[in-house]
């Protein structure tokens, strides 16, 4: 969740709640860095009528994340049957 002064801050200090709690405790046991960023669209994701994904979903599954050496989603979002198909598809492509 974004924090009431977001505005105000920059980077990862922008938010709060459980899921970066999780990330900072992960982030000094495993020693890595992580950057959270949005959505350009905003939406968590869902197929368009021409097939395509978008949101979240959508950078998932075609790796949209420039500059990324590694691409996670953190968020409350309900895996579907076919999410985690698309998902799936995806991850073997790429072995």
């Amino acid at each position: 969740m974004m924090k009431v002064d977001h505005a105000d801050r920059l980077g990862n200090d922008k938010y709060y709640g459980y899921a970066i709690d999780l990330l900072n405790a992960m982030s000094d046991l495993h020693q890595f860095v992580f950057e959270i960023r949005t959505v350009a669209d905003g939406q968590f994701g869902s197929r368009r009528v021409d097939g395509a994904w978008n949101g979240m979903v959508r950078y998932l599954i075609e790796g949209v994340c420039n500059r990324c050496e590694s691409y996670d989603v953190i968020a409350s979002l309900t895996t579907t049957r076919l999410i985690s198909r698309e998902i799936l598809l995806w991850r073997l492509t790429m072995i």
